[in-house]
């Protein structure tokens, strides 16, 4: 059997027992029917069926099986875990452990001979629940404000949104609960029942004895009536291409309307293909070369580099601060240096070459470099330009520091660096070289007097 034969027996199969939610008339075979607690989708002739033959209230038509073959999410939206991923009040509705329903949103399988079947199924879901609205005499456009199977939240609903199914797992123990009930085996039971955190442990443990457990009617492809277990859910059906029978409901639950579109079979036809994990990014990794294959340069690139770090002159420990990271008394040191631009060490190995360098009393800039301080902590000291420096060194170099007393008048400079001040905290003088520009009568207001 061909590939489009055997999806199209898989059709007939599904209109056969069920509703085909691609069929374009199944809006004509299908109504809402009211009960007690909620309202549900069935076939009119079933409807009709009860009116005309007086049958009794208690057994009305039953909810239409729809059916269709779709892709489940596989990346956002997917909580078809056996508890959901339950916390308390991790939800707005804080809603209780025993009310969770697992869920899923379809998409489009992306089959080809089921071209056009997706997007039919999804309008006619849609539909549906406009419809609900029009049989109670209301206004269709309502729907945007339920809840539930189309989120109507997005400014356009389209197929590409996909719609939510799901299925309570948790029901109360009763007489008539319990006659329901089937023996999976102990991985099935509520005693066994996989959850995530904690706290969803210890509510588990308090509702074990007023609750059972209903795993979802999910099977794997083959043999048939292979159940797929709870904890594995999250494995086996995520992204997985299924044939899904589910019934289409309403409720009026806390002032809200919502659509529930409850699993009642799905069957495993493609087994997820996902895409493998994206490997985690490698932080804090050293570079060195003890690590195999992580220089990835080409061999001209490595040969450019060393021909080009060949020749760059070293600067010299005392020229400037950028070397004082090199000297021998951080041999042993693991503090990386930054590396300079061949360019710019040239240019600072020319520029400092020729600075003199200022004794050690001449000014305050060299007295982190005095014998006293060989032992401290090395503190790195700004280095001032070329230009700056050679200034400095002939500012200070005429004046007379063996007989501070002579020129007490000579400026604040001399003074802050006599031996009575040798310990002192070192406090910079501004002098000022040349005459204030604003003084009394040559100020702003002065000299816009001029002008005004």
């Amino acid at each position: 059997m061909s590939r489009e034969t055997a999806f199209e027996a898989l059709r007939t199969r599904l209109r056969d027992h069920c509703v085909y939610l691609a069929d374009p008339d199944i809006l004509e075979r299908l109504e809402w029917f009211e009960t007690q607690d909620f309202d549900h989708v069935v076939l009119r002739d079933d409807v009709d069926k009860f009116i005309e033959d007086g049958a009794p209230r208690n057994n009305p038509p039953q909810p239409a099986c729809l059916a269709g073959i779709f892709r489940l999410s596989h990346k956002n939206r997917f909580f078809m875990r056996a508890c959901s991923r339950w916390r308390p009040n991790a939800s707005s509705f804080h809603q209780p452990l025993a009310e969770i329903r697992p869920s899923a949103f379809t998409e489009d399988p992306g089959i080809p001979e089921l071209q056009g079947d997706y997007s039919m199924g999804w309008e006619n879901v849609a539909e549906l629940s406009r419809e609900w609205y029009r049989s109670r005499n209301l206004d269709e456009a309502q729907v945007t404000e339920s809840q539930g199977v189309i989120d109507w939240t997005k400014s356009r609903p389209s197929p590409a949104d996909g719609f939510k199914i799901g299925r309570r797992v948790f029901e109360k123990r009763t007489p008539e609960s319990l006659g329901r009930l089937q023996d999976y085996g102990p991985r099935f039971s509520i005693e066994n029942w996989p959850v995530e955190y904690p706290e969803a442990q210890a509510e588990l443990n308090r509702i074990k004895s007023t609750h059972i457990a209903h795993p979802i009617p999910a099977y794997y492809p083959a043999p048939d009536n292979n159940l797929i277990p709870p904890d594995r859910y999250w494995d086996d059906l995520r992204g997985a291409v299924v044939r899904l029978e589910f019934h289409l409901n309403h409720w009026f639950i806390r002032g809200r309307h919502i659509f529930t579109a409850d699993i009642m079979r799905m069957k495993i036809i493609v087994p997820p293909k996902l895409p493998p994990p994206s490997p985690g990014r490698l932080r804090g990794i050293p570079i060195g070369d003890d690590f195999p294959g992580e220089n990835r340069r080409s061999a001209r690139q490595q040969a450019a580099l060393s021909n080009t770090y060949a020749n760059v002159p070293q600067p010299n420990p005392r020229a400037g601060s950028w070397s004082s990271n090199r000297a021998n008394a951080t041999q042993g040191a693991k503090t990386p240096v930054k590396t300079e631009s061949v360019k710019r060490q040239v240019v600072s190995s020319n520029t400092y070459a020729n600075v003199p360098q200022p004794n050690a009393q001449a000014g305050p800039w060299s007295s982190n470099r005095t014998d006293a301080t060989r032992g401290t902590e090395k503190t790195t000291v700004k280095t001032e330009s070329a230009k700056w420096q050679a200034a400095s060194s002939s500012i200070y170099a005429n004046v007379p520091h063996d007989q501070p007393n002579r020129y007490p008048q000579a400026g604040p400079w001399p003074p802050n660096n006599t031996d009575a001040t040798r310990g002192a905290k070192k406090t910079l003088v501004k002098t000022e070289f040349e005459e204030n520009p604003f003084k009394k009568g040559k100020g702003l207001r002065g000299w816009f007097g001029k002008r005004c």
